[in-house]
């Protein structure tokens, strides 16, 4: 069925860039675990694409990377190479 082609389509998009962030930043699972409040095999698993993905475990994604939701989400060939993604304002 088609929704479930978008939500994979979603869930392994938003584990690309979970990856590239976590990287880009040299965080461990463990560090961004503690940072996000999830435990580091959680985080593991939504980098692998094998958890389900819930709004309130990516609002924590983001609160621990600093970043705004929208890198999650974004298509990898619209990052601009060399520009940073810290979270604008407060």
């Amino acid at each position: 069925m088609k929704g479930e082609k978008v939500y994979a389509a979603l869930r392994n998009r938003i584990a690309r860039n979970l990856a590239r962030e976590r990287r880009a930043q040299r965080l461990t699972f463990e560090e961004l675990g503690r940072r996000s409040g999830l435990h580091w095999r959680h985080v593991q698993k939504v980098e692998a694409g094998d958890a389900n993905i819930t709004l309130l475990t990516i609002a924590r994604l983001v609160d621990g990377l600093g970043v705004d939701a929208e890198v999650l989400f974004q298509r990898p060939s619209s990052r601009v190479k060399g520009l940073g993604t810290a979270k604008c304002g407060p």
